[in-house]
């Protein structure tokens, strides 16, 4: 994968599909990782005693969740353009 994405960042079209490819995995694993904290949270708020506030927290990670995801489909769209460009 990252052989692709250096060897793409010399070819104009490549790069742009390369860098696009980079921030959608970015915030892909936002979204898993935001996930898998409210998951924590949800099933074992005990857990995390750190944080005193939790429904703030919640409502944060849903956040990070619903932008994420808003990204992804935004840079998916923009892949999909930068595939049909000649």
């Amino acid at each position: 994968m990252l052989g692709e994405i250096i060897g793409g960042l010399s070819r104009g079209k490549d790069m742009k599909g390369s860098l696009l490819r980079a921030a959608l995995a970015q915030y892909e694993s936002n979204a898993i990782t935001a996930r898998a904290n409210l998951e924590l949270y949800l099933m074992r708020p005990t857990a995390v005693a750190e944080h005193p506030d939790i429904v703030s927290e919640v409502a944060k990670l849903i956040q990070e969740i619903t932008e994420s995801e808003e990204n992804i489909r935004t840079l998916e769209q923009m892949l999909s353009q930068v595939g049909t460009e000649q």
